[in-house]
């Protein structure tokens, strides 16, 4: 069963290579007549890209987690292409509950209503490895998540890296000095633990512990003893997913302080922890009646080495008090490095460090105003001969793919607030300034229909 499934998958991302690779080549050769215009480019990539989508998100597992990444890379390929990637990061088509129940009862041992008084067979949610269901215990009454895992994702991983690496060919189409061994690699790293339920497990006992006593910030229990490698049961909590309350809150203060929350989440987990919840995606957070942050999907973990979190605290430390001078070194000391001899001056990296700390230079800060992905995908296309030969070290990637998402839902909330202050208290243990929620301009109803 599992070669010929291995089989189908490589047939399918084959099939999907041929197409992709074969549009773009009718491309080139019409050039040899006529320069395609901009308008035929983008309608060719926007094509190949809901190919691309379509595939990955019917074939779930790594290969579906590596188009998510994808999507979060805007400065490696068009915008056509990673817009439309993007919808990976939402729901993922569902498995039947035949499937599911088989899965739990074969995971656990029992049969289903043995272990559940209710079970509602419609999914709450479904993601690229799993999807979970809302059911009720049998031992005592408690409503709970049951999250399952898909059959089979858990041995497609050292098949699926070789399609990821099949799929990479193609998408040299879309950006022609691709290199992403590094991603790769983390991406294999992480999804041989993600794949284990306890190993999310034992992560969501350490972020309870973290978080004990944080208000705001609640984290589902685990039940252990119906539990396993392939389903997890945790508490049910009530909320609206992130996504849809980006969408429809209208109170400034409320987004701020929801945003004021997502913000020491990460700040809190990395610099006191060394760690990193990093899975960004929205539908891993909803929003309860109290306006607390729920968080769920422990999977993806990334633990950092002490010397690491040092050297980027120094860096953000030197950057905040304007001691630009000191920059050049401290991005070494984190392991940036390049493919030739050529050591970049200053004047490389200044810009997109102005950038990515602009909301940390002064406050209140509002993202609604500052256009900060736009301006680092005008400013990587400048540099772009650079950035091509430009290693970052293999830790900033999986932060880099959490700020991206951080920065991203602070923008839909059009959140404001004093996060130089919150950064502060965790890069140096300085008394923080509350955020009261108000936006700087105090326009409440800014986002009114």
């Amino acid at each position: 069963m599992g070669k010929k499934r291995q089989a189908e998958r490589f047939l399918k991302v084959s099939a999907l290579g041929i197409k992709v690779g074969g549009s773009f080549l009718r491309q080139k050769a019409k050039a040899f007549w006529s320069e395609p215009s901009d308008a035929d480019r983008g309608k060719n990539f926007e094509m190949n890209a809901r190919r691309i989508a379509e595939v990955l998100g019917q074939m779930k597992g790594t290969i579906m987690k590596f188009g998510q990444m994808l999507s979060l890379n805007s400065e490696l390929f068009p915008k056509e292409f990673t817009s439309i990637l993007a919808s990976l990061q939402g729901e993922a088509p569902s498995v039947s509950f035949v499937e599911i129940q088989k899965q739990i009862e074969k995971s656990l041992k029992k049969p289903l209503i043995e272990i559940f008084s209710e079970f509602n067979e419609t999914p709450l949610a479904s993601a690229s490895i799993g999807q979970a269901h809302v059911a009720r215990l049998k031992s005592n009454g408690k409503k709970v998540v049951v999250k399952v895992q898909y059959p089979g994702v858990d041995e497609d991983v050292d098949g699926d890296i070789e399609n990821i690496k099949l799929l990479l060919k193609t998408l040299k189409s879309f950006s022609k000095s691709l290199d992403m061994t590094h991603m790769i690699s983390e991406l294999k790293l992480h999804m041989v633990e993600e794949l284990n339920y306890l190993t999310e497990a034992k992560h969501l006992e350490d972020f309870r512990a973290m978080f004990a006593g944080v208000e705001g910030i609640l984290i589902p229990q685990h039940y252990p003893e119906v539990s396993s490698r392939h389903v997890l049961v945790m508490d049910y909590l009530p909320g609206i997913p992130l996504q849809k309350f980006m969408d429809q809150e209208k109170s400034g203060t409320v987004r701020n302080r929801v945003a004021d929350l997502l913000m020491r989440f990460y700040f809190k987990q990395l610099f006191e922890h060394g760690i990193l919840h990093a899975d960004p995606n929205a539908a891993n957070f909803a929003i309860n009646d109290d306006h607390q942050l729920l968080i769920f999907d422990f999977g993806c973990i990334k633990t950092f080495p002490k010397s690491f979190i040092t050297a980027y605290k120094k860096l953000l430390n030197n950057h905040l008090d304007g001691k630009s001078e000191n920059l050049h070194s401290e991005f070494l000391a984190l392991g940036f490095k390049v493919n030739d001899d050529k050591v970049y001056p200053p004047s490389f990296y200044l810009p997109y460090g102005e950038i990515l700390m602009e909301p940390f230079m002064s406050e209140p800060y509002s993202f609604a105003q500052g256009h900060l992905q736009e301006r680092l995908l005008d400013l990587g296309k400048s540099q772009m001969r650079d950035l091509l030969n430009f290693k970052p070290p293999k830790h900033i990637l999986m932060h880099d793919r959490v700020m991206v998402g951080v920065y991203n839902h602070l923008r839909a909330m059009e959140a404001a607030g004093y996060w130089r202050s919150i950064l502060l208290e965790y890069i140096r243990s300085t008394p923080i300034k509350k955020n009261d929620g108000k936006p700087p301009n105090d326009n409440e109803e800014k986002k009114q229909s």
